[in-house]
């Protein structure tokens, strides 16, 4: 018991310090993140719009419009994501690589999936259920991508009480979602897991950024 928490202890310290030598991991993973955010932001903003507009126009071509939009969007981001795998790959070790790999699949790759579900929902009818295990699941990964980027942001310049801070914002959004806490707002529940979510998601990301920023900025 004893050698293997000596071991991890040794691992969480390799990583730290493989994480806080590279300026240019630090200059990439804060861009990579930056746009991330924005990007987010910019599909919660469209998300709200889509709602909006479904109670009055339900027809093909709005469906093509935001399906469109977003795409286009996702192929931005997949774009950044890959320019950026590919400048740090190299040089990476192996537990950035696979917080990359794990941001791929889940920030980048997974999109994908959930719009190419919504599509073909349009067409056969998939229940509601379906689609509400479907956003649950979409939720929760992002809620937990984000604490991983949390964590490895917290290495990289080396504040360990961050690490404090991704626990206690993983533990409150299921704490939220067990006891299923809801705001009432104009007579309509809004779920407190989905403001936690959209908010950590798109200004949380952008807020992990300027920290990387302004890390840099002090060290030289």
């Amino acid at each position: 018991m004893k050698l293997t928490i000596n071991k991890a202890k040794d691992d969480f310290e390799i990583i730290r310090q493989t994480l806080e030598q590279s300026e240019k991991r630090k200059y990439d993973l804060s861009n990579l993140l930056l746009k991330f955010g924005f990007i987010n932001l910019i599909l919660s903003i469209f998300s709200i719009s889509e709602i909006a507009f479904s109670w009055s126009i339900n027809n093909i071509m709005t469906l093509v419009v935001f399906v469109t939009f977003k795409v286009l969007l996702y192929i931005y981001i997949t774009i950044v994501y890959f320019k950026v795998f590919k400048a740090v790959h190299m040089s990476s070790n192996k537990y950035f690589l696979g917080f990359l790999m794990t941001f791929g699949v889940i920030g980048i790759i997974f999109p994908y999936v959930n719009t190419l579900i919504n599509i073909i929902g349009y067409w056969i009818n998939i229940s509601m259920e379906n689609l509400m295990r479907l956003m649950y699941y979409n939720s929760l990964l992002n809620i937990t991508l984000f604490c991983i980027s949390f964590i490895i942001c917290a290495l990289i310049i080396n504040k360990k009480i961050l690490i404090f801070f991704a626990c206690i914002i993983f533990s409150l959004y299921i704490f939220v979602d067990v006891f299923e806490i809801y705001i009432n707002f104009n007579k309509l529940d809004i779920g407190v897991t989905g403001i936690i979510n959209s908010i950590f998601t798109t200004l949380g990301y952008i807020g992990l950024s300027f920290l990387l920023k302004w890390r840099h900025n002090n060290e030289y």
